[in-house]
């Protein structure tokens, strides 16, 4: 799941947007279960937020709004 940036930034709009998706979809996930406690290792849904943060940031450069 973990790409370097230059990957990212190569990377088709559409391959972003389904890479995004499936990340929310895992924030979302990992949210549901760090509230019923099976999740130890919080740090995870932090990871993820960057990820989805930096995703988000080559579509805006790219002047695509989701």
């Amino acid at each position: 799941m973990k790409k370097a940036m230059a990957d990212i930034i190569n990377a088709k709009n559409e391959e972003i947007i389904n890479i995004l998706n499936e990340l929310s979809r895992k924030l979302v996930d990992l949210r549901i279960k760090a509230e019923y406690g099976e999740v130890k290792d919080t740090s995870q849904i932090k990871k993820i937020k960057k990820q989805i943060a930096r995703y988000k940031m080559i579509l805006h450069q790219r002047g695509i709004s989701l």
